[in-house]
């Protein structure tokens, strides 16, 4: 069976000829799945990359040998790792917010009825 779709790099597309060097990324959910290749492909391009899950074995195994690659275990349903994070990531160039909550919480699972945190009371990582 033919592919339906194909797409042609071109030049300027994410491809080989794209430099990120100098740049520095933070992805969330690196451990696994789009996280993952997001944050093997910036580090490809040449981004600094700070990999960011809260499983931390993943982790650690992936970073293993990549350049200018960091890792941060943390939960961003605990808003003082959130705040951790962002200190430790520092300033950063690409943001990927590709962290997702994928268990169940609340009274049925035996958990805190509401892990979220409103975004009023989260604190600003300038102030702390």
């Amino acid at each position: 069976m033919e592919p339906v779709l194909t797409v042609e790099a071109h030049p300027g597309a994410l491809g080989a000829e794209m430099s990120l060097a100098g740049k520095r990324a933070l992805v969330t959910g690196a451990a696994s799945g789009i996280g993952r290749a997001v944050a093997q492909h910036l580090s490809r391009l040449g981004a600094q990359v700070a990999f960011s899950d809260i499983d931390p074995k993943p982790l650690y195994e992936l970073t293993k040998g990549l350049s200018g690659a960091s890792t941060v275990v943390a939960d961003l349903a605990v808003a003082a790792q959130v705040v951790h994070l962002a200190q430790v990531a520092g300033p950063v160039d690409i943001l990927v917010n590709n962290a997702g909550l994928q268990r169940k919480v609340g009274p049925a699972a035996g958990g805190d009825a509401d892990r979220s945190v409103p975004a009023d009371q989260v604190p600003d990582p300038r102030d702390v």
